[in-house]
């Protein structure tokens, strides 16, 4: 626990030392390149750009809420998991929290407010373990209790009027707000009660968890000289690039360009790349974001309006590389990165605060709940093969299946099918390209962002060694001592955190709300193969660029995967367990597949 909380005060970068118009995932990144199938549209800039709006338009719908209070509560999802009776559908109460009956229609309608003030689609109800969501609502019961015993409640009143000043300087007005509760079948009413026992909670934890936390200027300066090396920025050059199929079709338009021609207009012309239309600009980026040919080519170029000389040859075609621009290595003064840092110090002994004050009251209340929730049945564990086989009708035969999964590091779902995949990418080994990959947001806080950053970086630069801490990872989710245990190269895998943090801007986002997707923060690192292959949550499976839906066992795993083979290897013939691991941590096993495709709910 200590060496958690002590790696969670890592700021890895800081905001000024960043370009503010190049967002990282305006170019095709090192992985995107490597895997995408190069015929196929990577997201650009515009729509990137758009997307942020919108993010922007839907955070402005629950301004009202609470950020500490629904940001942080999905972490303590586990906390009442244990049922102490069990009724049916028709019965009265769906929990107790100190005496005071949790209803079916309470609940329903929390989780409905909740979906729309975190600006996601109603649909996603369906994908949400109500279990898990009956926790955050137990808790928030809780803090709300102590809210009225100490005298920090408020009025309806009080709630329209920070309603009212939350979107005074936004183009939303109160009708529009009454228009989209409509569309959503939420009252008004219900909807200023939600937010008015929301911002009595935020009154009771700053009151009391979080009233006396303070963060010193002898904090600020200490932190500053301890962490040098994270203010640092490594030189960034800025390029366009024509893609083309052949070698031969490169060849002849570098001639073009040595005749004079003009390579944005050829650009606009002639290449297949996604940058196309902005005359194959990329904007600027930094090393370790592009394949290695990619980006030495680049690199090597020397003045502004150089250009490649002979093809480039990557997995996506062939490259002609012009330089457009260049920025030194550079370091952030103390003066410029002080703000950042005290605001991040503080955050995190807020969070701790807050985790502490929990852990308090969840030992002195009087939980008990009701719910005993069914799992949605998956396959039978002796069809799971035949299903497998079924599923992996429509996916495309390569020589060499090229395998992606997506997950959040810390969601039940994607950590059970990660249990199920393992021994599959044992047997198979190097039959198959196969990469573990992670959504666009993280629903479980900051150690999830930190925990896919490393994971990135031990598969990218320590791949010899990332099944073993995956596997090690998966027992008990303690990755520092999976590092100590598996012998991971520490420096080096924190060398690449932090450059991932800064071309991703990791720790920027999460300090930036407005980048969130609804309430949870932004994991930028794989987000244009997420947009191409509109991924939706964890886990999602990808099987030769198409999505695939199994059962997580190994032997299901293993038979999708095998389908995808133009000639099945013999290891496709191997007898693998039929029984689907648990959710969560650990290697028990379960018989059946009890998580929906996507949407990782806790």
């Amino acid at each position: 626990m200590n060496k958690k909380k002590k790696n969670t005060k890592k700021l890895k970068n800081n905001k000024k030392t960043q370009d503010s118009k190049s967002k990282a995932n305006n170019h095709p990144t090192n992985k995107s390149l490597h895997n995408a199938d190069k015929n196929k549209e990577i997201t650009t800039s515009r729509s990137n750009i758009d997307n942020k709006k919108q993010r922007r338009q839907n955070k402005t719908r629950l301004i009202i809420a609470g950020a500490i209070i629904i940001g942080l509560l999905i972490l303590w999802q586990g906390y009442f998991s244990k049922s102490t009776g069990s009724v049916t559908q028709n019965s009265a109460f769906i929990a107790e929290v100190n005496g005071k009956g949790i209803s079916y229609d309470e609940f329903n309608k929390e989780l409905d407010i909740f979906l729309f003030t975190s600006g996601m689609p109603k649909a996603y109800a369906s994908q949400i373990s109500k279990s898990a969501f009956l926790n955050q609502t137990i808790l928030h019961e809780l803090i709300y209790q102590e809210a009225v015993k100490n005298n920090n409640d408020i009025s309806t009143q009080e709630a329209e009027d920070a309603l009212e000043k939350s979107i005074k300087n936004s183009a939303l007005k109160i009708e529009d707000i009454k228009e989209k509760l409509k569309n959503e079948n939420i009252s008004y009413d219900d909807f200023i009660e939600y937010n008015r026992k929301v911002l009595a909670m935020n009154r009771q934890i700053n009151e009391s968890a979080l009233k006396d936390i303070k963060i010193s200027d002898k904090d600020v300066r200490e932190y500053y000289d301890s962490n040098t090396d994270s203010f640092a920025t490594g030189e960034k050059i800025r390029v366009s690039h024509i893609l083309v199929n052949t070698s031969d079709e490169a060849k002849q338009i570098i001639a073009q360009l040595d005749g004079g021609e003009d390579f944005a207009e050829l650009a606009k012309e002639k290449s297949i790349g996604p940058s196309a239309p902005q005359g194959g600009d990329l904007n600027y980026f930094g090393r370790d974001q592009m394949v290695k040919p990619f980006e030495d080519a680049a690199f090597s170029l020397k003045d502004i309006g150089d250009y490649t000389k002979e093809p480039v040859e990557t997995r996506f075609g062939y490259h002609i590389i012009r330089l457009t621009g260049r920025k030194e290595a550079s370091a952030t003064g103390f003066d410029d990165a002080k703000d950042t840092i005290k605001s991040q110090l503080l955050q995190d002994k807020q969070i701790s605060a807050f985790e502490t004050y929990l852990e308090e009251l969840r030992k002195k209340s009087d939980v008990k709940i009701y719910l005993k929730e069914e799992p949605k049945k998956g396959p039978e564990p002796i069809a799971a093969s035949s299903a497998a086989k079924t599923a992996g009708l429509n996916i495309p035969k390569t020589r060499k299946p090229i395998i992606e999964l997506f997950v959040m590091s810390y969601c039940p779902y994607g950590t059970q099918i990660e249990k199920g995949i393992i021994p599959v990418i044992e047997t198979l080994k190097d039959k198959i390209d196969f990469e573990i990959k992670f959504c666009d947001y993280a629903m479980h806080g900051k150690k999830e962002l930190d925990e896919q950053a490393k994971q990135y970086c031990i598969q990218k630069e320590q791949n010899a060694e990332y099944l073993d801490y995956l596997n090690c990872f998966l027992k008990e989710g303690n990755s520092d001592q999976c590092i100590e245990d598996i012998g991971i190269d520490n420096k080096k895998l924190k060398d690449c955190i932090k450059s991932t943090d800064n071309t991703y801007k990791i720790t920027e986002n999460y300090n930036d709300r407005s980048t969130w997707k609804g309430s949870f923060p932004v994991f930028n690192v794989y987000a244009e193969e997420v947009s191409q292959y509109n991924i939706q949550g964890s886990p999602t499976l990808v099987i030769n660029g198409v999505t695939a839906k199994t059962a997580r066992d190994s032997s299901s795993l293993l038979d999708i995967i095998c389908a995808a083979f133009s000639i099945e290897p013999e290891e496709c013939s191997q007898k693998l367990s039929s029984t689907s691991p648990t959710p969560g941590f650990g290697f028990s096993k379960s018989t059946g597949n009890t998580a929906p495709e996507g949407g990782c709910t806790s």
